[in-house]
């Protein structure tokens, strides 16, 4: 009767083992699917950020967007659109990629002749 009961605790706590690391996982998990976008935005908001920054007032943007297209990184082969001007020419804006479709930009605002006047944060919602 005895090892009956041994057996019976021995396979108890094996469930429970069993059953506390199915829990963890899932937890992970979920802490993974949460975390990993939130810190590729807050990055992309970050880069921005620093990005608008570093503008300075009068700075040619050509040169600007010449240094972006520097730092970028190509993945496999595929173009992306990182940055594009508007279409009155009014400004130009830099964009910084997060999680799926989220991004960050800096829109600098620019005169007639192509000079930075101002730069400013846009983050998505």
């Amino acid at each position: 009767m005895e090892g009956q009961a041994g057996l019976g605790r021995r396979i108890s706590l094996w469930l429970l083992k069993i059953l506390l690391g199915v829990g963890v996982g899932v937890a992970v998990l979920a802490g993974l699917m949460c975390g990993v976008p939130a810190g590729m935005n807050w990055n992309a908001e970050k880069r921005a950020k620093s990005f608008c920054q570093a503008v300075k007032s009068g700075a040619d943007v050509a040169v600007m967007v010449g240094n972006f297209e520097k730092g970028l990184e190509q993945g496999a082969g595929e173009r992306r659109i990182l940055h594009y001007e508007a279409e009155d020419a009014s400004s130009h804006t830099f964009l910084f990629e997060g999680f799926m479709f989220d991004k960050a930009a800096c829109r600098v605002a620019m005169d007639k002749s192509h000079r930075a006047v101002s730069a400013q944060v846009l983050t998505a919602q």
